[in-house]
């Protein structure tokens, strides 16, 4: 079985989707964050290795499937990094960047590099602007009713009330 340069080139796919991963990924590990740099391009590269890997071995009937169970698994990977405590929780963003990172690294497996990059563009715009226009005076985070609630010192529901 000679696929050399088919493998070759998958290699350089997996690279690729390493590469756009190091921008979200230094994002998180700035902000020290669970999920950092080695978590965002790991998770991308894998997920493009799953998917060009299909490809190549069970042809473009796989495809569809290969990313159902890629975004499954991955959903089970975001649950991990999400923290609930009594009055909020945390970890959201950081599981949803390795959503995000998990899907550019699918976007990359199917070789739609443009795609791949402007989304990571994309990406590093949500991870880095965003948060300062959330911003309120003097750097503080503006506060929205649900914690103006909590801030008087009320009781929060419990979650497994409804669960």
């Amino acid at each position: 079985m000679e696929y050399s340069s088919e493998q070759w080139n998958a290699l350089v796919v997996v690279a690729i989707a390493g590469v756009l991963a190091i921008i979200p990924g230094l994002d998180r590990e700035k902000r020290q964050r669970p999920a950092g740099l080695r978590t965002h391009m790991l998770v991308c590269m894998s997920c493009a290795l799953l998917t060009i890997m299909s490809r190549i071995i069970y042809g473009s009937d796989s495809e569809a499937r290969m990313t159902a169970n890629l975004l499954t698994g991955i959903g089970f990977l975001g649950a991990g990094v999400v923290l609930q405590r009594k009055t909020s929780v945390h970890g959201l963003t950081t599981a949803a960047s390795i959503w995000m990172v998990a899907i550019v690294g699918i976007v990359i497996g199917y070789e739609l590099y443009i795609l791949a990059i402007g989304s990571t563009l994309l990406f590093a715009f949500v991870l880095s602007v965003i948060p300062r226009l959330e911003s309120g005076k003097n750097g503080h985070t503006v506060k929205h009713a649900v914690a103006d609630k909590h801030d008087r010192h009320e009781e929060a529901p419990d979650p497994k009330v409804f669960f």
